[in-house]
């Protein structure tokens, strides 16, 4: 799941047994998501060392239940398509202000896909039919 948004539904002020867990939103790309399945959201928290290496450190302790239209739902499992808001057993300041924007939440020990291919294509429009050997004068 690729997060594209994350909040803390928390009201200033709660009680310590009314706090949840911060909740993510995006799409499911591939595979299932169930419910109360671990999860960890990756990369998660990056960092240089001294010597300048990078280092990742994934978001591995929560547990998620499920969120669609501010009602809790009774659905069994999650697939691919569509956007759906996920709740999480996780610390909620993890996910307060768009902290999760841009992380991948997947079932905990999988890999992650670190990155797609893709391809530019360039398409002229709006100026007539080309021909082969022609060179189109386009204006300013």
């Amino acid at each position: 799941m690729i997060v594209i948004r994350s909040f803390d539904v928390n009201k200033p002020g709660s009680e310590v047994d009314e706090i949840k867990g911060g909740v993510a939103s995006g799409s499911i790309l591939r595979g299932v998501l169930k419910m109360n399945q671990f999860i960890e959201v990756q990369p998660g928290i990056v960092n240089k060392d001294q010597s300048g290496n990078i280092k990742c450190t994934p978001y591995t302790r929560g547990l998620f239940h499920y969120m669609m239209n501010k009602m809790s739902c009774n659905l069994l499992y999650l697939g691919p398509g569509g956007l759906i808001g996920v709740g999480t057993t996780m610390d909620s300041t993890l996910t307060r202000a768009v902290g999760w924007f841009g992380q991948c939440a997947q079932v905990k020990g999988r890999r992650l896909l670190l990155s797609l291919r893709v391809e530019k294509h360039c398409r002229l429009v709006g100026w007539g039919q080309t021909e082969a050997g022609v060179t189109l004068q386009i204006p300013p």
